[in-house]
């Protein structure tokens, strides 16, 4: 029977890599947290500043805010941890949740209007 050894000099535990051979990107991952919260939590600020009133359009802020903040934080633990795929797909949906709420914040807050009709010309 052979004993178990639970590292060898290789970094090895039978044949399997230690995760600690991937190191992570901390600096990417705190540009990424940013990069994914800021728009959202600006989109935020900016439209409860503008008074927008409360309808159910408006909730989709906290979808997107909460998309943002949730998976921005998860690809930044990802990406200081170890770099990986699934860390850089992570990351993407967190910007692009936040992005469009920074650039349609405030158009969706602005009132609509109608676009005038110009009067036929009779025959």
């Amino acid at each position: 029977m052979r004993a178990f050894r639970p590292s060898t000099p290789d970094n090895t535990v039978q044949g399997v890599t230690h995760p600690t051979s991937a190191p992570g990107r901390p600096r990417t991952a705190v540009a990424v947290a940013v990069a994914a919260v800021t728009p959202a939590v600006a989109g935020a600020v900016l439209l409860v500043a503008a008074r927008v009133p409360v309808t159910a359009d408006l909730l989709f802020l906290l979808v997107d805010v909460t998309v943002a903040v949730v998976y921005g934080t998860v690809a930044a633990v990802i990406l200081s941890r170890r770099v990986h795929a699934v860390a850089w797909l992570v990351a993407l949906a967190a910007v692009g949740g936040a992005c469009p709420r920074w650039a349609a914040g405030g158009a969706r807050g602005a009132p609509r209007t109608r676009a005038r009709r110009r009067p036929r010309a009779s025959p």
